[in-house]
């Protein structure tokens, strides 16, 4: 980069927050918006720099139990990556004395000034940031106030920038040895920890009804189409197949909005439909705790795995693709994503039953062991206390 009028390179800003040198002639844009945000006042004024750009709120209590992992969470509430948030806060909970504050951004260059600004008292052992709005500013906070951080899924920022980088598997993966999963591993911490899918909050629960299930609808997306008939006939089919069981369907907002029409002729006394819409907070959570069986529409890739978090059995509802299906016994073949990948793992590994085997066998695949990631993370984290000193 080109020296500011103070005779600063952009590397030089870098190496004042401690980051590794940027030596390109055309960095990533995230890199140039750091450029333009440090210069020319790193050292002196960079509070009156970055004052305009600015709305951070800050929760969480000051009173610390001494030995507390101190864990400051940065969010750009977004639903989903709130989610995955709340799943680790609760997972460290279960394994350590957690003070949690939590950070919320508004913007990819917003919460900044106020972030450079925040009254520390104590500082942080951990900051983890979910999104990519909420990298900039976590990664100043780690410069003014220290700790590790930790990014759930990838960052768009350079990987070496970050302490750990939380990927789940269908995420590309980085040029960087990947993390042990035994929590065992010795104190020293690579910089990827693989997980199967997003963290979420699920945890599964005693007791799960099998004469109740539920199914999750989701909508087109990036790796999938849609089409509201072929998922009405695999509702009639799978109601034929358990007519035992009672099914509560809610969608999403992504589900196309003549959905509703199209799977009226399907609702009756076994299948009730709840629209999303009209579904309070923790609704979903309190859902999978209590069905003892679940299907899902494979574009769902997150509420697939928030089930196979639950306990339950889970079954697949089959969407079209927009890039080929995985042929067992051979190569992927062109445009065959990660996502759908990582579906048709879960499918070979005999983890979600497909409807056409429930058809032909009466019955649905046994559950599995249920997935607990945000436990495993959690796990590996608290294991190097050394780490977090």
């Amino acid at each position: 980069m080109r020296p500011d009028k103070t005779g600063r390179s952009g590397d030089q800003y870098f190496h004042l927050l401690g980051f590794p040198s940027v030596s390109r002639r055309n960095p990533p844009l995230g890199i140039r918006k750091l450029y333009f945000i440090l210069t020319p006042q790193v050292e002196t004024g960079l509070s009156d720099r970055l004052a305009a750009d600015i709305n951070l709120l800050i929760t969480g209590v000051d009173a610390v139990a001494e030995n507390a992992l101190i864990t400051w969470f940065i969010t750009d509430d977004k639903p989903g990556h709130r989610h995955q948030l709340e799943g680790l806060e609760q997972a460290l909970g279960r394994y350590t004395d957690l003070h949690e504050r939590w950070i919320h951004t508004r913007g990819r260059l917003q919460g900044i000034q106020q972030a450079l600004g925040i009254k520390a008292a104590p500082p942080p052992h951990l900051i983890v940031a979910c999104g990519h709005r909420t990298h900039l500013p976590a990664l100043l906070l780690r410069h003014r106030y220290g700790g590790r951080l930790i990014v759930l899924m990838r960052p768009s920022l350079p990987l070496r920038w970050f302490d750990l980088c939380v990927l789940p598997q269908h995420d590309p993966a980085p040029a960087v040895t990947e993390a042990p999963a035994a929590v065992e591993a010795p104190a020293a911490i690579d910089k990827v920890l693989r997980t199967e899918g997003v963290l979420n909050a699920i945890t599964p629960a005693p007791a799960q009804d099998p004469t109740q299930g539920l199914v999750l609808i989701g909508g087109p997306s990036k790796h999938h189409a849609w089409d509201n008939g072929a998922i009405v006939a695999q509702l009639q089919r799978l109601k034929n197949a358990l007519p035992e069981v009672q099914w509560t369907l809610t969608n999403s907002r992504r589900t196309p909005a003549d959905f509703d029409a199209a799977v009226a002729s399907t609702l009756d006394a076994q299948l009730t439909f709840v629209p999303v819409g009209q579904t309070p907070p923790g609704w979903l959570q309190q859902q999978l705790q209590q069905r003892g069986c679940v299907w899902v529409s494979e574009d769902s890739v997150s509420m697939v795995y928030e089930s196979l978090s639950s306990g339950a059995r889970v079954g697949l509802l089959e969407v079209p693709r927009r890039v080929p299906r995985k042929v067992p016994g051979k190569a992927p073949r062109k445009g065959h994503s990660r996502v759908t990948a990582g579906i048709d793992r879960l499918l070979a590994a005999r983890r979600l039953t497909p409807l056409d085997y429930l058809v032909e066998q009466g019955d649905m695949l046994p559950a599995g062991e249920p997935l607990q990631e945000a436990d495993r993370v959690a796990k590996y984290i608290v294991a190097r206390k050394g780490w977090l000193a």
